[in-house]
């Protein structure tokens, strides 16, 4: 069986007032977009698994072969809708599990 190798990146952003969880999604989507480009976006695979609100944290999830990449792309990320903001990656894991300790559960509604 051919089995896709990932990883999974436990981000946290950095920003001066609270920002939407759909606005970093956007803006971590647009920054892929414009520095690796669609093909490499298609290449890439990233997908956004979760991100907290409350706290800024957050769990990606890339092709293995593109961590670097998706490393570079966070660290140029300099703004979330005109308000300042970067990214920091904190873990990198193979699981999600190993990285779910990082992020506290979010109370229900």
């Amino acid at each position: 069986m051919n089995r896709r190798s990932r990883r999974y990146l436990l981000i946290r952003f950095l920003t001066k007032e609270a920002v939407s969880a759909k606005a970093l999604e956007q803006t971590v989507r647009r920054s892929v977009e414009e520095i690796v480009g669609k093909f490499g976006s298609a290449e890439m695979n990233m997908r956004v698994i979760d991100i907290q609100e409350t706290d800024g944290k957050g769990i990606l999830r890339c092709k293995s072969q593109r961590v670097e990449s998706l490393r570079a792309v966070l660290a140029l990320i300099t703004n979330v809708d005109g308000t300042p903001a970067a990214a920091m990656v904190l873990r990198s894991s193979g699981t999600i599990k190993a990285l779910k300790a990082g992020i506290p559960r979010r109370p229900r509604p």
